[in-house]
């Protein structure tokens, strides 16, 4: 399918599916885009090397093109060996040591890639695409401004503390603890945000705690493979969204006491996060 045309439009999460990736590793292609490159990306972690789902197709279509072209804002995520195993999908070994990255851009003679700065680019007829951006930061006091939010904060915060502590306590922090680290990115965004995450998050323990009830469950398991947390960092912002819906509602409940526990301790915070809508409280909305 993919040489009946001159020209192909398609992504990545696509071809990397396992019915769809076979047929591009038995195609040859002139010239290959990639853009968004940096989601295709592979960790070392002591001697190992774990490469996404995505790295495994940038090497095939790297291998399988003539040319092969990259484009990303953001290759460089402070992670040297990342970095240098994301120039292996150009031309792999060619810099056996992240040393030799190092040196290579210090004396600007780097052959693999290029860098442009938004203050580079020019139109055709040598005008700034980019017009200048100026950032104002707005400063406020949660506990003075606004009082509910820094209740709200408070408590929330005591929530997750004890939540940690019981996932801790029960060798289940890995998933648990970035559950409730959404919930406090939440909050950061809006009331809004969290109230939806606490409303999930009530009605899945609901859910639990009915099976309970009809004898379906007499205890909770979490795997700790649910979540790749390298997988996390290379989605885009909607993407990661859509995940985070599901992930946030993940509890160290292990029993129906600690489900109702739970969910009553959710239930204040819902009311308190209504509230602070309700009286359009909100100290961000104020100030922007």
């Amino acid at each position: 399918m993919w040489m009946r045309e001159n020209q192909i439009i398609t992504s990545i999460d696509f071809i990397k599916r396992d019915d769809i990736l076979p047929s591009i590793s038995a195609s040859h292609f002139d010239l290959i885009i990639v853009d968004e490159a940096h989601k295709m990306s592979a960790y070392l972690y002591a001697n190992k090397t774990k490469k996404t789902a995505r790295y495994r197709v940038g090497e095939i279509l790297s291998k399988n093109s003539e040319h092969f072209l990259m484009l990303t804002a953001t290759p460089h995520k402070g992670d040297p060996e990342n970095f240098r195993l994301f120039l292996d999908l150009l031309k792999p070994g060619f810099f056996a040591t992240t040393k030799m990255i190092y040196e290579s851009i210090q004396n600007k003679d780097n052959p693999l890639f290029i860098r442009r700065v938004k203050e580079d680019l020019k139109d055709f007829e040598g005008k700034p695409l980019f017009l200048p951006r100026h950032v104002i930061t707005k400063a406020f006091s949660l506990g003075i401004e606004s009082p509910k939010e820094a209740d709200l904060y408070t408590k929330l915060s005591k929530y997750v503390v004890e939540q940690y502590n019981r996932a801790m306590s029960k060798n289940k922090k890995r998933n648990i603890t970035f559950a409730l680290i959404i919930l406090q990115r939440r909050l950061a965004s809006s009331t809004f945000a969290l109230l939806r995450s606490l409303e999930r998050r009530k009605k899945r323990l609901e859910d639990l705690l009915d099976l309970f009830k009809e004898g379906l469950q007499k205890n909770l398991k979490y795997s700790e493979d649910f979540i790749d947390f390298d997988e996390i960092e290379d989605m885009s912002e909607e993407e990661r969204w859509k995940e985070e819906e599901i992930w946030e509602t993940l509890s160290g409940a292990e029993n129906r006491e600690e489900l109702k526990e739970e969910i009553q301790t959710i239930e204040y915070l819902i009311e308190d996060a209504k509230d602070i809508i309700r009286s359009e409280d909100e100290i961000k909305l104020k100030e922007l």
